[in-house]
């Protein structure tokens, strides 16, 4: 005992100088995760401190809303690295093993060494204690500032102000604007006088080349990709795909020309030395105007394409194309000017009454607008051109006309009450609406026109499909369901997402919904992560689509040119697959974050599961194993089983496909051709023999019979000399005398074919012979004797 406790101290002694340089390195961890943590309590405090609801404004609650981001992302953060520390400290405090009873002494050093670890301990639990409490507490601000986000929002939307009958109103705005005309001239006026003197007009002429040369960059882009989806000339050539993908394009590259545009000139005066605090307020402001009012109008333009009825998107004639796209520009610019407008008049210590007033117009403008839009959408709709023979995309939009005119009349009603915030909150948000249902309209039909389009042999999508991936009808059939079906699901997403960012009462609790489910959320003890899950989705296709890539490779220049057998290629081909498979759902695990030290549980789980309800699967899916290893059963067998006789097809995870001379699919579970017994043609070779049974009179010369069957069936060319074919009197019946014929094939498969001609040439040479070739009874019956009659 006393040897055993000397060791047993010794072991001990050891583990605690191994331990101390990694305390001492905690020690220092610990000291910074502590002074992180006095950091992040001291930024919160100051966030707290300066929040006052009568004072804030929007720009202070986003600021102070990302601060807040920023410090429980952090304490997050910073929980997260202390996890191991406390594990690690715990399984010391196991090894150790359990205090001792009261009265029991134990060795110093263990009792110093578990002193130490529980001191440890303490330390790091305080820490994470308090990492916890401050995330709590940023949260509860979070809150607090989404309360006062959401209480601005309704005193702004909901403020009463003069009605637009009342003419106070119009006049008090009219007086304001001479006086934002004057301010606004006073400013441009005290910019020149700053830069007239160290302007640099040199550097405008590059500003102009600069924008010639990123304009014939994207022409030449466009030029490039508007044939991508081009059809093969057997097709149509303006295909729905080509149509969607103009539109699509074409959108994509305004977009990316205006914002080139804005940055080189701003780039440019810059570069000028014109650009100071006064121009870059007003050039911001034009530019918050510029990008809407293109973009907004270059999707009208694109999706009613006044000039060519044939890539219209939608359901109207030439004149009502160029109307709706004429509305669509006035009403962007009439929204972002006046938003504009009035963020200036701000700046600029206007008068509220002149904000009033041009929110006021606006919103009459934007009501006038969107009416005139939907009458001009239904008067097309009676018309009857969506049943043309055009085909049309957004004639779905026509659904929702009732509820636009209810918020037009809404809006209507909110100025006319004096709630003019109110009537340009509901009118603009119309406009932004529509736009993105446009938008999202047009990707959806995009989307189901791509799997049309690859879902026909001869379009470019279709046969690109078909040769990158080898698939047959079934198989694209399932990839473009799939590929809609998600599509819908991301178009849905994006939907609601939009609505609610247009919509939403409170900006602040959508954008903090957004990043908590971006950052993940946790049930129980597991942590959801969408970008966890959007990476280990990608990591599992990838995986998949190079596990097969790689087979297909194997199997095509490498098993192909070997000397092995199909059964064998197909075993390696398959084992492969399998490995791939198995490495491609490990790593999308380990990116979705599962934790592979919990393995035993998972494995216990297993087992029970296995015990109850998994034990045939289990059993079959170990039995497709051996038949891969063991290669009793291969592909291309011809096998008879207790369930049927064929060929065997394929070889899979749970289940043989066998498929009958009948043309008949039989699905045998692999453990059954393990467990059973099961005939195998062609298990070692392919060869095969052959059976002939011939009836003959007993007029016919036995010996002579049997000469000619030997020779019938040597002159065959498939039947094999060695062994050599054998001839036999079988039996003999009241009718007739019975031979068999056997012989060899090379290929089992051939051995009914060389049965039959065998018959056909016995037929003719007895029947040239003059020899009589009898049916054999089935069922022959033994003649009866006669009796004798008494007398």
């Amino acid at each position: 005992m006393a040897i055993a406790r000397y060791f047993t101290c010794l072991a001990i002694v050891i583990l605690c100088l191994f331990a101390v340089p990694s305390w001492a390195l905690e020690g220092e961890e610990l000291r910074k995760t502590e002074e992180s943590i006095k950091s992040l309590r001291g930024s919160l405090d100051d966030i707290r401190n300066a929040i006052d609801p009568s004072a804030v404004t929007e720009e202070t609650l986003s600021q102070q809303r990302n601060a807040i981001e920023v410090i429980t992302s952090s304490s997050r953060d910073t929980a997260k690295t202390l996890e191991q520390p406390v594990k690690d400290v715990s399984d010391q405090l196991q090894q150790l093993g359990p205090s001792p009873a009261e009265g029991t002494a134990e060795p110093v050093e263990i009792a110093n060494q578990r002193k130490s670890l529980g001191d440890h301990a303490a330390k790091l639990l305080g820490l994470q204690k308090q990492l916890e409490l401050l995330d709590v507490e940023a949260g509860q601000t979070l809150t607090r500032l989404s309360t006062m986000e959401r209480d601005q929002f309704f005193q702004r939307i909901f403020k009463s102000d003069r009605s637009i009958l009342d003419p106070r109103m119009w006049i008090n705005g009219l007086g304001a604007a001479v006086q934002f005309v004057q301010r606004l001239g006073n400013l441009m006026n005290t910019w020149w006088l700053n830069v007239r003197g160290e302007a640099s007009f040199g550097a405008l002429f590059g500003l102009l080349a600069s924008i010639a040369l990123a304009t014939i960059a994207i022409w030449r882009s466009r030029r490039f990709l508007r044939g991508y989806f081009r059809t093969s000339p057997q097709l149509e050539t303006q295909s729905p795909v080509q149509r969607l993908w103009h539109v699509i394009l074409g959108l994509l590259q305004v977009a990316l020309f205006i914002i080139l545009f804005l940055l080189i000139v701003r780039v440019g005066i810059n570069a000028s030395n014109l650009l100071t605090p006064h121009l870059e307020l007003i050039y911001n402001a034009v530019g918050d105007v510029i990008f809407p009012t293109v973009l907004y109008t270059s999707l009208a333009y694109l999706v009613c394409h006044p000039k060519n009825r044939e890539t219209r998107l939608v359901a109207i004639g030439d004149s009502a194309a160029r109307n709706l796209t004429i509305i669509t520009a006035l009403a962007a610019f009439t929204y972002s000017f006046g938003e504009e407008v009035t963020a200036l008049a701000s700046t600029l210590s206007i008068p509220l009454s002149f904000s009033v007033g041009v929110s006021a117009i606006s919103a009459l403008l934007l009501i006038g607008l969107v009416a005139l839009a939907l009458v001009i959408i239904r008067r097309e709709a009676a018309l009857g051109l969506a049943g043309g023979s055009t085909p049309y995309f957004l004639t779905w939009l026509l659904n929702f006309t009732p509820l636009l005119w209810g918020l037009l009349f809404v809006a209507l009603a909110a100025l006319a009450f004096g709630f003019i915030s109110l009537g340009l909150f509901i009118s603009g948000n119309i406009v932004e609406t529509a736009m993105l249902a446009v938008v999202l309209g047009v990707l959806h039909a995009f989307a189901h026109a791509l799997g049309d389009s690859a879902s026909q042999t001869q379009s470019r999508i279709g046969l690109t499909l078909r040769n990158a991936t080898g698939w047959g009808a079934a198989a694209v059939e399932r990839a473009i369901l799939i590929f809609r079906t998600l599509a819908d699901i991301a178009i849905a997403l994006l939907a609601l997402f939009g609505l609610m960012a247009l919509w939403a009462v409170s900006l602040v609790d959508f954008t903090t919904m957004l990043r908590t489910a971006a950052n993940g959320f946790q049930i129980g003890n597991i942590t959801i992560s969408p970008a966890a899950l959007i990476a280990a989705a990608l990591i599992l296709i990838l995986g998949v689509a190079a596990t097969r890539y790689i087979t297909g490779w194997m199997q095509r220049r490498v098993l192909s040119a070997t000397r092995l057998d199909k059964g064998v290629q197909d075993s390696v081909r398959t084992g492969a697959g399998y490995v791939g498979y198995i490495l491609a759902g490990g790593f999308a695990l380990s990116a979705a974050g599962v934790d592979f030290s919990n393995l035993a549980i998972v494995a216990g789980a297993l087992g029970v599961g296995i015990g109850f309800g998994l034990q045939s699967i289990v059993n079959n899916f170990v039995s497709g194993l051996i038949l891969l290893a063991e290669r009793p059963v291969r592909l291309g067998d011809w096998v008879v089983t207790n369930a049927g006789e064929g060929i065997v097809k394929t070889i899979n995870v749970r289940s043989t496909e066998i498929e009958t001379f009948d043309n008949c699919t039989i699905i045998v579970p692999n453990s059954n051709l393990i467990t059973e017994s099961v005939k195998n043609w062609t298990h070692r070779d392919t060869m095969g023999r052959y059976l002939v049974v011939v009836a003959i009179n007993y007029g016919v010369d036995p010996d002579q019979a049997l000469k000619t069957l030997v020779e019938i069936a040597t002159k065959h060319p498939k039947t094999l000399r060695h062994p050599a074919p054998v001839a036999v009197l079988s039996k003999l019946s009241p009718t007739a005398m019975e031979f068999e014929l056997r012989g060899h094939v090379l290929n089992v498969f051939d051995s009914y074919a060389v049965s039959s001609d065998l018959r056909t040439e016995i037929a003719k040479t007895f029947g040239k012979a003059g020899l009589a070739i009898l049916a054999p009874p089935a069922n022959p019956v033994a003649p009866v004797p006669k009796t004798r009659k008494s007398k």
